[in-house]
């Protein structure tokens, strides 16, 4: 079977991602690297669908 070819930016919504990212950063004290805001970008990046 052939794999295709996708690149990034056709299976995620960029834009979206860094606003969502933009405000689970700004909702925290930090540059975004505490544990809090770990788990909040994980459980972000695992509702995407590939």
């Amino acid at each position: 079977m052939a794999k295709i070819s996708l690149k990034l930016d056709e299976i995620i919504d960029g834009d979206a991602l860094r606003r969502d990212m933009t405000a689970l950063t700004a909702a925290t004290a930090g540059d975004g690297s505490g544990p809090t805001v770990r788990a909040a970008v994980l459980q972000l990046l695992s509702g995407c669908r590939i």
